[in-house]
């Protein structure tokens, strides 16, 4: 294990890459998929940002919001620290939304998300 935070996340590449607003606004992430419940991760740290309340962000999954008011440093305690966010939803219209919408004047962002669907196995 790396022995600090900025050389965990150098050692994951799903940290590398983010997208993220404009100021003030919002993006979302639209995945095809059949009806179903799903797990959906997303994976967080805050890069920039040195201090708490400079990114403050709302997330909905399917129209529900699962997070109000989150901010990855509060949240981590720090730069540069992991945040793996796991919710579970159901789709019924063979899409799975994800909205990031920003709070603060400062960008919504995202570092990595996935869904895995939660169907028993037969």
């Amino acid at each position: 294990m790396p022995s600090s935070p900025t050389r965990a996340l150098q050692a994951y590449p799903l940290y590398q890459r983010e997208r993220y607003s404009d100021p003030t606004s919002s993006f979302r992430y639209l995945f095809d998929c059949p009806e179903g419940v799903y797990e959906t991760t997303l994976l967080e740290a805050e890069t920039f940002w040195s201090n708490a309340e400079q990114r403050v962000f709302n997330v909905f999954i399917e129209g529900q919001q699962v997070l109000t008011n989150y901010d990855i440093f509060a949240s981590t305690g720090g730069k540069s620290v992991p945040d793996t966010l796991v919710f579970t939803n159901a789709v019924a219209d063979a899409q799975l939304e994800i909205q990031f919408a920003a709070v603060t004047d400062q960008r919504a962002r995202l570092r990595h998300s996935s869904k895995e669907n939660r169907r028993p196995r037969l």
